[in-house]
């Protein structure tokens, strides 16, 4: 709507965090780059964006699942987290520097 509207035409690109910023890294431009603020904050870092120039436009959480019949980790406090992570066997996580977001 909005092309048709203001005769503008739009590229929009969606990928993983690590994937934007690869771009961007090796010579990628973008007029509005919407990012984790990791990954802002890298740029900014970097040089690639300007501070003054960026905004928070969302907030987003992670939840945290188990197994099914496995008991409920302790997330009451960032102590109780950790150490809950601690005694974890095994814990799946996306990395953002592979391109998870």
């Amino acid at each position: 709507m909005f092309e048709q509207v203001s005769g503008h035409k739009l590229t929009i690109v969606f990928d993983p965090l690590g994937r934007v910023l690869k771009r961007i890294e090796d010579g990628g431009t973008a007029d509005v780059i919407v990012l984790p603020a990791q990954g802002i904050d890298r740029l900014v870092k970097e040089g690639k964006a300007a501070s003054g120039e960026v905004r928070t436009i969302a907030r987003s959480e992670v939840g945290v699942a188990v197994r099914k019949g496995t008991p409920k980790p302790d997330i009451s406090s960032p102590e109780a987290f950790k150490q809950s992570m601690l005694a974890a066997k095994s814990i799946f996580i996306s990395d953002p520097a592979r391109g998870g977001i």
